[in-house]
């Protein structure tokens, strides 16, 4: 769902960002993220080193 939001595959640095913010903070909370955020939000969250 995140890859189809931005409109392309993600990288190996944002697929490991993306593991390591679903043991931090949950897949529900990712679930809600990818739910709610457009493309270019989503991308904003996923570098952000402090996102929740």
């Amino acid at each position: 769902m995140f890859e189809r939001k931005v409109g392309r595959a993600l990288g190996p640095a944002e697929l490991a960002t993306l593991r390591a913010r679903l043991r931090a903070v949950g897949p529900e909370r990712v679930g809600d993220v990818v739910l709610d955020l457009d493309g270019p939000a989503l991308l904003a969250w996923l570098i952000d080193p402090v996102a929740v």
